[in-house]
């Protein structure tokens, strides 16, 4: 005769809490940190151009996770590179980035320490402070000619021009994206220099400052 077996489902989530499917190796999160964090370390990574210092990593548990695991925080540093049997600078190492995963190891917070800032004194001449999807602001490059910018969109993934160039959009939809240029000639990107403004007649320059001129004669 048939008989059910009630105690296995049972033992299937028991076996399932003590081994969580979010369990990840570390390799797992220094790995996926270095991805996240590719354009912060890029300069410590071979061939990036930084000799005196290599990339090393550090993992450490955060907050414990209902059913076993933890949080986990990747901690990116520049290290000593040090040769055996040669000199060495004595070098401090220094923290790069530290980035932050969930109980299902999905990043939560990521930051590039070389990068972040309040507002844009605080970064170089050729970027600015944009806010993250981290909740802290970070210092991003500015975009250039011909490339998209404003328009609405999250904040993380907005583009300004650079200070020399005009974010150029549409007047009649502005909340669409933009294209940076030298000139915006009622609403069309020009670059610098001598163009045609539509009527075949006149002409009109754009000068490297932005500013446009144009001839005025009669158009019959």
């Amino acid at each position: 005769m048939f008989r059910s077996l009630p105690c296995i489902p049972v033992v299937l989530a028991c076996s399932l809490l003590a081994s969580p499917a979010f369990a990840k190796p570390d390799g797992y999160y220094v790995a996926k940190a270095k991805q996240e964090m590719d354009a912060c370390v890029a300069g410590y990574t071979p061939g990036g151009g930084n000799a005196a210092f290599k990339l090393t990593s550090s993992v450490e548990p955060l907050k414990a996770c209902v059913g076993g695991g933890s949080q986990t925080r990747v901690t990116l540093w520049a290290a000593p590179n040090c040769q055996p049997n040669k000199p060495c600078l004595l070098l401090l190492p220094k923290i790069l980035a530290q980035v932050d995963f969930d109980c299902d190891g999905e990043i939560m917070n990521a930051v590039c320490q070389a990068l972040v800032c309040s507002d844009d004194a605080e970064c170089t001449p050729d970027s600015w402070c944009r806010p993250t999807q981290y909740a802290h602001n970070e210092c991003t490059p500015y975009v250039q000619e011909g490339d998209t910018c404003g328009g609405y969109t999250v904040a993380w993934l907005y583009e300004r021009c650079d200070p020399s160039l005009t974010c150029v959009t549409d007047p009649k939809i502005p909340d669409l994206p933009g294209e940076c240029a030298v000139c915006n000639f009622n609403g069309t990107p020009v670059p610098e220099g001598i163009f045609d403004p539509g009527d075949d007649c006149n002409t009109c320059w754009c000068s490297p400052d932005g500013f446009i001129a144009c001839t005025d004669a009669l158009c019959g």
